[in-house]
């Protein structure tokens, strides 16, 4: 008898033994032993073991919550709450973290002591909902591609194999992002430097919205294959035209893009770039921007006050291929040598007075 049978893992008797013979072969191939995956089986986890084991390089978390209270002296209501903030469980009688996790844990007692507890629970939601969009995407990325072929030849063992390989290739993604949230310090921290800090922690920035004008018409006027390719090329496009230009893409909100820079020359140029790119693409259609330059509260990544506001009800009211500007923005760009044209004053919501508006010449 094999150990695979042994441990009630394998019958040979069993329509699918072949399969489940070769299943087995490959885990074993990746350094798991029958323990290893008889445990796996006895938890319910075996469809993710590998990945499991890939990712972590174990077979298992080892850790409960009170093992993370003891070793960190973190109080468990506290280590629940930075549970929560970074999206990891937060169970209280399971085995459900790893040796690491005490590191994750400690560095928010360290981060408390400068920044305070709230502040940095505020940073972790941060980080934790940027590593989650990270690994959906990369989960999207194999199911738009991959997933497919395997559908087509519904093998079981080569599903399994592939998703390993998967995980595999994207084990490369916590060092590429260590590399890139080096160089994003670096180039956030030079532009901190460009900006004065007012009472009420506001800071001068140029906002700016781009969308897609119609684009619910448009995603039914394409496959949906079309249309993702689509929007991938309108966002590409103001992500790098925004790097070129020293800006900041802050969000994309599916078929609208929102920019931040230190100039309206910066934004507006950027902007127009990505006009542009939709005007070309027969799938998307039309675009247009709205800009605004003012004060804005930073925090956690994001924009908030007036100026916000402002740009994103400025390119509601803007016509397809139009940029509408603010005032201040007009001003900075006529001293730049932009040409503005004065569109009179727009009733704005959530503004009392009319709003004095230009567009820009492209």
């Amino acid at each position: 008898m094999s150990p695979w049978q042994a441990a009630g893992l394998y019958d040979p008797d069993a329509p699918d033994a072949d399969e489940r013979a070769r299943g087995l072969e490959y885990l074993a191939s990746l350094g798991l032993s029958v323990e290893d995956v008889s445990l796996a089986a006895t938890e319910g986890r075996l469809d993710r073991l590998a990945a499991d084991h890939l990712l972590w390089h174990d077979v298992g978390a080892t850790l409960d919550i009170h093992d993370i209270t003891e070793r960190t002296g973190l109080d468990i209501e506290l280590v629940r709450a930075i549970a929560r903030a970074s999206g990891t469980p937060e169970a209280l009688d399971e085995s459900i973290y790893r040796v690491p996790h005490v590191e994750l844990f400690s560095s928010f007692a360290l981060g408390a002591q400068i920044f305070g507890e709230e502040a940095v629970l505020q940073f972790t939601r941060v980080i934790g909902s940027a590593a989650a969009r990270v690994a959906e995407a990369a989960v999207s990325l194999f199911a738009a591609n991959v997933s497919p072929r395997l559908r087509e030849r519904d093998d079981a063992l080569e599903t399994v194999r592939q998703s390993a390989e998967a995980v595999r290739a994207f084990a490369v993604v916590p060092n590429a992002m260590d590399i890139l949230l080096r160089e994003h310090f670096l180039t956030a921290i030079r532009r901190a430097g460009l900006f004065d800090i007012v009472e009420g922690g506001a800071t001068p920035v140029t906002i700016g919205f781009v969308d897609l004008v119609e684009s619910t018409a448009a995603v039914h006027a394409v496959t949906p294959e079309q249309w993702s390719n689509a929007v991938a090329a309108f966002e590409t496009t103001a992500l790098e035209a925004a790097v070129e230009h020293d800006c900041r893409v802050v969000k994309l909100i599916g078929d609208e893009v929102m920019l931040a820079g230190a100039t309206a020359a910066q934004i507006t140029t950027v902007a127009a770039r990505v006009l542009d790119t939709a005007e070309r693409d027969a799938r998307l259609g039309s675009a247009r921007a709205g800009v605004a330059s003012g004060y804005a509260v930073a925090r956690d990544g994001d924009y908030f006050g007036m100026t916000v506001n402002l740009a994103a009800r400025l390119v509601k009211v803007a016509e397809p291929g139009d940029i509408l500007v603010n005032d201040e923005a007009s001003s900075a760009l006529a001293e730049a040598g932009r040409p503005v044209e004065s569109m009179g004053e727009y009733a704005i919501k959530g503004f009392g007075t009319a709003v004095p508006t230009f567009r820009v010449t492209r």
